[in-house]
Protein backbone atom coordinates (compact mmCIF):
# COMPACT_ATOMS: atom_id res chain seq x y z
CA UNK A 1 0.00 0.00 0.00
CA UNK A 2 1.50 4.01 -0.32
CA UNK A 3 2.68 5.09 3.18
CA UNK A 4 1.48 7.92 4.51
CA UNK A 5 4.80 9.76 3.45
CA UNK A 6 4.50 8.46 -0.01
CA UNK A 7 5.50 11.66 -2.38
CA UNK A 8 6.46 10.44 -6.21
CA UNK A 9 5.23 10.69 -9.55
CA UNK A 10 4.99 6.93 -10.38
CA UNK A 11 3.59 4.27 -7.92
CA UNK A 12 3.48 0.24 -8.24
CA UNK A 13 0.32 -1.87 -9.02
CA UNK A 14 0.44 -5.08 -7.99
CA UNK A 15 -2.63 -7.31 -9.86
CA UNK A 16 -2.73 -11.03 -8.27
CA UNK A 17 -4.69 -13.73 -9.71
CA UNK A 18 -5.82 -16.33 -7.12
CA UNK A 19 -7.62 -19.84 -7.18
CA UNK A 20 -10.72 -18.86 -5.73
CA UNK A 21 -11.58 -21.59 -3.70
CA UNK A 22 -7.94 -22.94 -3.31
CA UNK A 23 -8.17 -25.60 -6.28
CA UNK A 24 -6.03 -25.47 -9.83
CA UNK A 25 -9.57 -26.07 -11.74
CA UNK A 26 -11.73 -23.42 -9.67
CA UNK A 27 -12.41 -19.89 -11.27
CA UNK A 28 -9.47 -17.98 -11.21
CA UNK A 29 -10.37 -14.56 -9.25
CA UNK A 30 -7.92 -11.41 -8.78
CA UNK A 31 -7.37 -7.92 -6.88
CA UNK A 32 -5.41 -4.86 -7.33
CA UNK A 33 -3.26 -3.22 -4.79
CA UNK A 34 -0.72 -0.01 -4.99
CA UNK A 35 2.75 -0.02 -3.76
CA UNK A 36 5.92 3.18 -3.10
CA UNK A 37 8.27 0.75 -4.48
CA UNK A 38 9.04 -2.19 -6.83
CA UNK A 39 10.79 -4.07 -3.77
CA UNK A 40 7.48 -3.45 -1.86
CA UNK A 41 5.42 -4.69 -4.53
CA UNK A 42 7.66 -7.89 -4.84
CA UNK A 43 7.50 -8.77 -0.95
CA UNK A 44 3.94 -8.28 -1.23
CA UNK A 45 3.94 -11.16 -4.29
CA UNK A 46 6.01 -13.10 -2.37
CA UNK A 47 4.30 -13.11 1.07
CA UNK A 48 1.06 -14.96 -1.07
CA UNK A 49 3.37 -16.98 -3.61
CA UNK A 50 3.16 -20.03 -1.29
CA UNK A 51 -0.24 -20.03 -0.75
CA UNK A 52 -2.18 -22.73 -2.53
CA UNK A 53 -4.71 -20.28 -3.68
CA UNK A 54 -1.84 -18.43 -5.70
CA UNK A 55 -2.26 -18.34 -9.41
CA UNK A 56 -0.11 -15.57 -10.74
CA UNK A 57 0.44 -11.88 -10.53
CA UNK A 58 1.97 -8.97 -12.13
CA UNK A 59 3.47 -5.15 -11.05
CA UNK A 60 2.93 -2.39 -13.41
CA UNK A 61 5.12 0.78 -13.22
CA UNK A 62 2.85 3.83 -13.25
CA UNK A 63 3.68 6.99 -13.55
CA UNK A 64 1.58 9.99 -13.48
CA UNK A 65 1.79 13.65 -14.11
CA UNK A 66 3.55 15.17 -11.24
CA UNK A 67 4.47 14.49 -7.56
CA UNK A 68 1.21 12.93 -5.88
CA UNK A 69 0.26 11.62 -2.12
CA UNK A 70 -0.98 8.46 -0.97
CA UNK A 71 -4.12 10.98 -0.37
CA UNK A 72 -4.21 12.36 -4.05
CA UNK A 73 -3.48 8.78 -4.97
CA UNK A 74 -7.44 7.97 -2.89
CA UNK A 75 -8.84 10.85 -4.40
CA UNK A 76 -8.25 10.34 -8.16
CA UNK A 77 -6.53 13.49 -8.53
CA UNK A 78 -3.69 13.10 -10.80
CA UNK A 79 -3.69 11.64 -14.86
CA UNK A 80 -1.80 8.67 -15.95
CA UNK A 81 1.29 9.31 -18.32
CA UNK A 82 2.25 6.15 -19.18
CA UNK A 83 2.38 2.52 -17.56
CA UNK A 84 4.88 -0.55 -18.25
CA UNK A 85 4.86 -4.17 -17.15
CA UNK A 86 8.02 -4.50 -15.14
CA UNK A 87 7.64 -8.23 -13.39
CA UNK A 88 5.46 -11.18 -13.19
CA UNK A 89 5.53 -14.63 -11.73
CA UNK A 90 3.33 -17.67 -11.73
CA UNK A 91 1.97 -20.20 -9.80
CA UNK A 92 5.47 -22.54 -10.24
CA UNK A 93 7.62 -19.47 -9.03
CA UNK A 94 8.54 -18.77 -12.94
CA UNK A 95 9.47 -14.73 -12.61
CA UNK A 96 10.30 -12.34 -15.07
CA UNK A 97 11.85 -9.63 -14.81
CA UNK A 98 12.07 -8.07 -18.35
CA UNK A 99 10.52 -4.83 -18.44
CA UNK A 100 7.56 -4.69 -21.20
CA UNK A 101 6.21 -2.76 -23.40
CA UNK A 102 5.73 1.25 -22.68
CA UNK A 103 2.31 2.71 -23.23
CA UNK A 104 2.18 6.25 -23.25
CA UNK A 105 -0.99 8.13 -22.62
CA UNK A 106 -2.57 11.86 -23.72
CA UNK A 107 -5.48 12.75 -22.89
CA UNK A 108 -7.57 10.67 -24.69
CA UNK A 109 -5.03 9.59 -27.14
CA UNK A 110 -3.64 6.21 -26.33
CA UNK A 111 -1.53 3.26 -28.57
CA UNK A 112 -4.59 1.42 -30.92
CA UNK A 113 -2.75 -1.87 -28.76
CA UNK A 114 -4.48 -0.28 -25.89
CA UNK A 115 -7.52 0.39 -27.41
CA UNK A 116 -8.21 -3.14 -28.43
CA UNK A 117 -7.84 -4.08 -25.08
CA UNK A 118 -9.98 -1.31 -23.48
CA UNK A 119 -12.69 -2.57 -26.18
CA UNK A 120 -12.64 -6.03 -24.26
CA UNK A 121 -11.76 -4.94 -21.17
CA UNK A 122 -15.40 -4.93 -18.83
CA UNK A 123 -16.05 -2.74 -15.74
CA UNK A 124 -14.16 -2.74 -12.30
CA UNK A 125 -15.10 -1.66 -9.04
CA UNK A 126 -12.32 -0.23 -6.60
CA UNK A 127 -12.96 0.44 -3.22
CA UNK A 128 -10.11 2.66 -2.41
CA UNK A 129 -9.00 2.74 1.06
CA UNK A 130 -5.45 4.74 2.36
CA UNK A 131 -3.87 4.10 -0.97
CA UNK A 132 -5.01 0.24 -1.58
CA UNK A 133 -7.69 -1.19 -3.83
CA UNK A 134 -9.30 -4.23 -4.70
CA UNK A 135 -11.49 -4.53 -7.72
CA UNK A 136 -14.47 -6.65 -8.69
CA UNK A 137 -15.25 -6.98 -12.37
CA UNK A 138 -18.59 -6.72 -13.80
CA UNK A 139 -20.30 -6.75 -17.87
CA UNK A 140 -22.16 -4.09 -17.51
CA UNK A 141 -22.52 -0.24 -15.40
CA UNK A 142 -25.79 -1.55 -14.27
CA UNK A 143 -24.27 -4.30 -12.81
CA UNK A 144 -21.56 -2.67 -11.43
CA UNK A 145 -22.90 -0.02 -9.66
CA UNK A 146 -25.19 -2.63 -8.17
CA UNK A 147 -22.24 -4.08 -6.92
CA UNK A 148 -20.64 -0.99 -5.72
CA UNK A 149 -23.81 -0.55 -3.67
CA UNK A 150 -22.78 -3.10 -0.80
CA UNK A 151 -18.89 -1.63 -0.41
CA UNK A 152 -18.36 1.21 1.98
CA UNK A 153 -15.69 3.81 1.80
CA UNK A 154 -14.54 5.69 -1.72
CA UNK A 155 -15.84 3.64 -4.37
CA UNK A 156 -14.59 3.96 -8.06
CA UNK A 157 -15.72 2.41 -11.25
CA UNK A 158 -13.37 2.47 -14.44
CA UNK A 159 -13.95 1.10 -18.15
CA UNK A 160 -10.57 0.46 -19.07
CA UNK A 161 -8.76 3.68 -17.95
CA UNK A 162 -11.31 6.01 -17.79
CA UNK A 163 -13.64 6.32 -14.52
CA UNK A 164 -17.61 6.27 -15.29
CA UNK A 165 -18.61 6.27 -11.92
CA UNK A 166 -17.31 7.27 -8.39
CA UNK A 167 -19.04 7.07 -4.96
CA UNK A 168 -18.49 7.76 -1.89
CA UNK A 169 -20.64 5.32 0.17
CA UNK A 170 -19.90 6.70 4.12
CA UNK A 171 -22.37 4.44 5.98
CA UNK A 172 -20.52 2.42 9.14
CA UNK A 173 -18.92 -0.66 7.68
CA UNK A 174 -16.56 -2.96 10.22
CA UNK A 175 -12.81 -2.65 9.31
CA UNK A 176 -10.10 -5.18 9.24
CA UNK A 177 -7.83 -2.25 11.24
CA UNK A 178 -11.00 -1.69 13.70
CA UNK A 179 -11.02 -5.36 14.18
CA UNK A 180 -7.47 -6.18 15.02
CA UNK A 181 -7.26 -2.57 17.78
CA UNK A 182 -10.70 -3.89 19.16
CA UNK A 183 -9.41 -7.09 21.04
CA UNK A 184 -12.33 -8.33 20.36
CA UNK A 185 -13.05 -11.93 18.46
CA UNK A 186 -15.23 -12.03 15.76
CA UNK A 187 -17.68 -12.90 16.74
CA UNK A 188 -18.21 -10.47 18.84
CA UNK A 189 -16.80 -7.66 17.08
CA UNK A 190 -19.31 -8.17 14.03
CA UNK A 191 -23.09 -10.12 13.66
CA UNK A 192 -25.35 -11.06 11.46
CA UNK A 193 -26.17 -8.89 8.79
CA UNK A 194 -22.97 -6.16 9.15
CA UNK A 195 -20.94 -5.10 6.15
CA UNK A 196 -17.68 -5.46 6.16
CA UNK A 197 -14.68 -4.48 4.04
CA UNK A 198 -12.59 -6.13 1.72
CA UNK A 199 -9.63 -7.00 4.10
CA UNK A 200 -12.04 -9.04 6.16
CA UNK A 201 -12.93 -10.82 3.37
CA UNK A 202 -9.65 -11.50 2.19
CA UNK A 203 -8.59 -12.87 5.73
CA UNK A 204 -11.13 -15.47 5.60
CA UNK A 205 -10.98 -16.13 2.24
CA UNK A 206 -6.99 -16.97 2.68
CA UNK A 207 -7.66 -19.06 6.00
CA UNK A 208 -10.43 -21.49 5.11
CA UNK A 209 -11.93 -23.84 7.59
CA UNK A 210 -9.31 -22.81 10.46
CA UNK A 211 -10.17 -19.33 11.11
CA UNK A 212 -13.93 -20.25 11.09
CA UNK A 213 -12.94 -22.39 13.46
CA UNK A 214 -10.87 -20.41 15.42
CA UNK A 215 -12.98 -17.74 15.69
CA UNK A 216 -16.17 -19.82 16.27
CA UNK A 217 -15.07 -22.68 17.99
CA UNK A 218 -16.73 -21.33 21.49
CA UNK A 219 -20.50 -20.80 19.83
CA UNK A 220 -23.14 -23.36 20.26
Amino acid sequence: MLTKKFKSNKFYEVTRYFFKYGHDYDEVDGNTTVWDSLEKAKAFIEKYRFNRKFYSATVEEIIVDRVISAEDYKKNNYEVVSYQEVYSEDYDGNYDETPGKIYYLNGEKISDIKKEIIKEEVYKIFQVNEGTAWCIEAKTLAEAKEIAKKYKGHIVIKKGLKIVAEFNNIDDVKTMNNWRTSDLEFKDFAKVGDIVDEGIVNWFAECGDTCFYKEYKDVG
